[in-house]
């Protein structure tokens, strides 16, 4: 009898421990929100849940805190502190930046997005994707990358070179990549709609396939020299790894830029370049003349019997009916 109540008055505390633990009351005196001092925070949990007060989180290997207010179980605001460099003293406490919540999303003020090797801060004004930085950690390393949007261009820099910079526009309804150094361009890429009839000059033509979508690009190296790809190795990766979407809307773009820099994979395109997680299939591999027609390269073409064709000197050399699945072993025996 006496083992049997001794079980029962265990299982009951721990019960009640559970519930306490699941709408327990915590305080915290290690920040202060500039707009709303005081010496001491409290939150309060429901269900093992923040419900009403202020919740701090930290981001693991950095120096940065944030602290989510919420209100009856709805997160409406998030404070933090800008700047990543370290903070000494009671000013490190001080959190001088809001951002607003709304249906569980930041809409305005700064949205933090940790990732492995780095750190996404998105810019948000009125629910639209402002502008962000992407802060890039490794041994000895730190580098920063910057997106801004204006009306008619989406401008990216690096905080490693200061010399060149990648505008992305939009020219006779083609979206167009390119880089710039010390205000001169040399290298673009222009997205195509298909590669029948005459294409752009002298350029590098491109087709993948990626998630059902068909891409292609024209590229031109207008230096025809390696030597400043070599020099902006940062720029030259995002150039030719970033796959932008189909469309002539910047917004869109931006907006895709943005949940790029979200994920772990963008950052393989930084540093380790073509670095992907899933590999597209390949569809063309072309060079052009001065007059835009192709010049030599490998292409497959999708028709009722799918087929590629070897160009030399402007001509067919080779064709031969085969699945584009079987064509990817064709294609890097060719480049060999």
């Amino acid at each position: 009898m006496k083992t049997a109540f001794t079980l029962i008055l265990s299982l009951m505390t721990s019960f009640l421990y559970a519930q306490n633990e699941e709408n327990r009351i915590q305080t915290d005196s290690s920040f202060i929100i500039a707009t709303q001092p005081a010496s001491v925070y409290k939150g309060t949990y429901k269900n093992g849940k923040p419900f009403h007060g202020f919740f701090k989180k930290v981001l693991p290997g950095l120096n940065l805190y944030l602290v989510d207010e919420y209100e009856n179980g709805e997160a409406r605001y998030q404070y933090s502190k800008s700047g990543l460099e370290q903070h000494s003293g009671e000013g490190s406490k001080i959190l001088d930046i809001r951002s607003v919540y709304k249906n569980g999303k930041i809409t305005d003020g700064p949205e933090y997005v940790l990732l492995e090797g780095g750190l996404t801060i998105k810019d948000w004004k009125e629910g639209k994707l402002d502008h962000f930085t992407v802060d890039l950690f490794a041994m000895h390393y730190y580098n920063r990358i910057s997106l801004k949007k204006t009306s008619d261009t989406i401008l990216i820099r690096n905080l490693e070179d200061t010399v060149s910079n990648i505008k992305i526009y939009v020219k006779d309804q083609h979206l167009i990549a390119e880089m710039s150094a010390s205000g001169k361009p040399v290298f673009y890429s222009q997205q195509l709609d298909n590669i029948k009839g005459v294409l752009p000059a002298e350029s590098r033509i491109t087709g993948i396939k990626k998630d059902g979508i068909v891409y292609y690009n024209a590229s031109k190296n207008i230096e025809l020299t390696e030597e400043p790809l070599h020099d902006h190795k940062i720029n030259t990766k995002l150039l030719m790894s970033l796959l932008l979407p189909k469309t002539t809307d910047l917004n869109v773009v931006f907006q895709h830029l943005g949940d790029l820099f979200s994920k772990e994979e963008a950052l393989l395109v930084i540093y380790k370049s073509g670095a992907s997680k899933e590999k597209p299939e390949i569809l063309s591999f072309l060079q052009t003349d001065a007059q835009g027609k192709i010049d030599s390269g490998i292409t497959w073409t999708a028709d009722a019997r799918p087929y590629y064709e070897i160009y030399n000197k402007g001509k067919v050399s080779k064709k031969e009916f085969i699945s584009l699945a079987a064509f990817q072993a064709v294609f890097m025996k060719y480049m060999q």
